[in-house]
């Protein structure tokens, strides 16, 4: 039975004690308060009554509790031990032994630990338990003078394709990555440029709505990423609120192995256009999006996308903070630009990871169904864009753009005229 009792304890620490004494000892604990929620270093205070030099003490959780490790009792007086951080809207409780063994003899006493309940999520909040990370890691270069980790977390490896919701971040460290190239432990916040420990707020949002008819993508207005752990496995948390106002939660624990692109040319093109190119849109519906300011930039940002079923062409817009939702998209002549001044629109970035595509800014691509960036397809580099809002309150609306491929250029241009929708 002894070895069946050693069974049900973790003895993770013992230290002697030298204290010569010739009366019975004794150990009391004192109480201790709630553990927070989040976890970390934790400490126990005991004393010892009549202390037996040659003494050694051992403290102990039973062993189906794993939220408590570390447990050490090497300085005097104090147990310490790392406490996991409670994620559960129910408050755990362990019972720690601490034992105090002298020639002659053992005395013990124990204490009931509580650990507090995680706060409940708001009901608006979006959760996502992700399973799948995948991503690129690019080393600090002469455009980006930090190291670059650019990831989606998603619960499957086709997000899109799969109707499910996905997130994209790309975070800045100062920090080399582990041999699996995965960023480095610590806490991110959201940031524009490109600054160490930030969370990059132009090339991170939320896809929602994938495999709906009308998938969409949000930036945020505020985002924290902690990653804990090292080497095969990390934990992410990460807490955000999305540019229209709704909190989410994000979490990942496993191993993160992101592909090495620091080899790469990232400047390499990405149209896949071998002529000038006329879109057809007669059968195409458009729809405008209002996000506001923004950029912070004193101007109004839209996206214009006009889709048919086989072809997109995507606008990233800039205008006078006069014009809103209840005023609409103005007409006007928009050219490209990369300070947000009013009347521009942006030109065209690849967002993509090693294994998922995704671009922001100006773009055209084919599609089939809810597949998307089919070829021939390119970012947008260089144009016009011409909005007419006609007698009858349509609009019509003619780009001349020019893909990105830098030494043979060619010309994506279409019209399109009809009722304008709004998301």
């Amino acid at each position: 039975m002894a070895t069946g009792l050693s069974m049900l304890f973790l003895f993770s620490a013992c230290e002697e004690k030298n204290v010569p004494t010739t009366e019975s000892p004794s150990v009391t604990l004192q109480e201790a308060g709630p553990i927070p929620a989040i976890g970390g270093e934790f400490t126990v205070s005991y004393t010892v009554e009549n202390p037996v030099g040659g003494a050694v003490v051992s403290a102990s959780v039973p062993s189906e509790i794993t939220w408590i490790s570390g447990i050490d009792c090497s300085v005097d007086g104090q147990v310490s031990m790392t406490v996991s951080e409670n994620t559960e809207e129910q408050e755990r409780s362990a019972l720690m032994t601490l034992a105090y063994t002298y020639e002659g003899g053992e005395v013990e006493e124990s204490i009931t630990l509580t650990q507090s309940a995680a706060e409940a999520e708001d009901n608006d909040t979006t959760y996502m338990e992700a399973t799948v990370i995948s991503g690129t890691y690019y080393a600090a270069s002469a455009e980006i003078p930090v190291n670059r980790f650019a990831f989606i977390l998603a619960r499957t490896d086709e997000p899109v394709a799969a109707g499910e919701d996905y997130y994209r971040f790309v975070l800045y460290s100062d920090e080399a990555p582990d041999a699996g190239m995965a960023p480095p432990a610590g806490t991110y916040t959201l940031s524009t440029g490109f600054n160490a420990g930030t969370v990059d707020a132009d090339s991170s949002f939320a896809g929602i709505g994938s495999g709906t008819a009308s998938p969409y993508t949000v930036g945020f207005s505020e985002c924290t990423v902690t990653i804990s752990g090292e080497g095969d496995l990390y934990d992410y948390d990460i807490r955000l609120t999305d540019a229209d106002g709704m909190p989410h939660r994000i979490s990942y624990s496993g191993p993160v192995i992101l592909t090495d692109g620091s080899g790469e040319d990232e400047q390499n093109y990405t149209s896949t256009f071998d002529s000038d190119f006329t879109a057809d849109l007669t059968e195409a519906e458009a729809v405008a999006t209002f996000f506001g300011d923004y950029s912070n930039s004193g101007t109004n940002n839209w996206t214009l996308m006009i889709m048919s079923d086989t072809q997109v062409f995507f606008a990233d817009i800039y205008t006078s903070s006069s014009y809103n939702e209840d005023t609409g998209l103005p007409a006007g002549h928009f050219t490209m630009g990369t300070d947000y001044a009013e009347n521009t629109f942006i030109p065209g970035s690849d967002a993509s990871t090693s294994s998922y595509t995704y671009w922001l800014g100006t773009c055209f691509y084919h599609r089939q169904g809810y597949v998307s960036y089919i070829d021939p397809k390119s970012l947008i580099t260089d144009g016009t864009i011409d909005i007419t809002i006609n007698e009858d309150g349509t609009y019509t609306i003619v780009f001349n753009c020019i893909d990105d491929n830098p030494t043979e250029p060619h010309t994506i241009s279409g019209s399109w005229t009809g009722e304008l929708g709004s998301l």
